[in-house]
């Protein structure tokens, strides 16, 4: 499930290079009513759109295409980009 990056309902971003792992967790949040938005790479989350809405994010620590330090900083640091 995949929410309008414009709704004032909270999403939880998925970032797993692991299909299972990402379609697993996406049901689960799902089931309890949270809206999600699922991303098979860090760089694939970096270019995503930015939220109006608050926003977690469930990251996957050994993704092969970033590294731990790298990818917190880049999220908490760069200017997201509107849609």
């Amino acid at each position: 499930m995949n929410q309008d990056m414009n709704s004032d309902r909270p999403i939880v971003f998925v970032v797993d290079d692991d299909y299972r792992v990402r379609e697993a967790l996406s049901s689960l949040m799902a089931s309890i009513g949270l809206d999600v938005a699922v991303f098979g790479s860090a760089q694939e989350f970096l270019e995503s759109e930015k939220p109006d809405s608050p926003a977690c994010l469930v990251l996957d620590l050994e993704l092969p295409d970033s590294s731990w330090p790298r990818t917190p900083a880049a999220v908490g640091h760069r200017q997201w980009r509107r849609r």
